[in-house]
């Protein structure tokens, strides 16, 4: 592999400290996340961070977006580029199923202080946008195969799939005795078959 100079380099070592301040929000939390742990992971010096983040606060926005990003590339990748019933459940297989990394505890910590941060909380809000969105997109879809049915409003159901996906995370997260990944993807399963009946049946 050749060795990186220049740019190249320079995108190494800020994604490796993104990468490091992710391992730390994950296992502390954003307040016990300081730029010293943060440091430390990396490998690097406290004033290489600075280099490259004015401030803790700027390596936070940072990392919640470059983690954001990194995930929806792994969407991009394994839940297909085509919409509809399928990718909706792939995204739910990719976050709940069996095996996976659960990247909630990063996430929910976000979320938590997003109420408290604005510049967090636009970053959060983009994030949950970004979601909505593919889920709107992939119930139209499911409408327009007869996958759904046909008198669904399909941005009222990604308003609750999206409530359904965060309900989820948290409870999987805080205690998944209550309700198991595994399980999950029956609620998602109930969720569609519902969806899936007309008014009139």
């Amino acid at each position: 592999m050749a060795k990186a100079y220049g740019g190249e380099l320079e995108k190494e070592r800020k994604q490796l400290i993104l990468e490091a301040a992710e391992a730390c929000v994950t296992e502390e939390g954003i307040d016990g996340a300081t730029m010293k742990k943060v440091a430390a992971r990396a490998k690097i010096s406290t004033g290489m961070i600075a280099y490259y983040f004015r401030d803790k606060n700027e390596l936070m926005i940072e990392t919640l977006s470059s983690g954001a990003s990194r995930f929806r590339h792994r969407l991009a990748n394994e839940a297909g580029p085509e919409p509809g019933i399928k990718r909706l459940r792939n995204i739910f297989e990719l976050t709940f199923g069996p095996g996976k990394t659960n990247r909630w505890p990063f996430f929910l910590e976000f979320a938590a202080q997003a109420t408290r941060n604005q510049d967090l909380r636009a970053q959060h809000l983009e994030r949950a946008t970004t979601v909505h969105s593919d889920m709107a997109r992939c119930s139209v879809q499911a409408v327009d195969e007869g996958d759904m049915a046909s008198d669904v409003d399909a941005s009222v159901v990604a308003d609750l799939l999206l409530a359904l996906y965060h309900g989820l995370g948290m409870v999987t997260t805080v205690d998944d005795e209550l309700v198991s990944r595994e399980r999950s993807m029956k609620v998602l399963d109930l969720a569609i078959e519902m969806l899936s009946r007309s008014k009139d049946s």
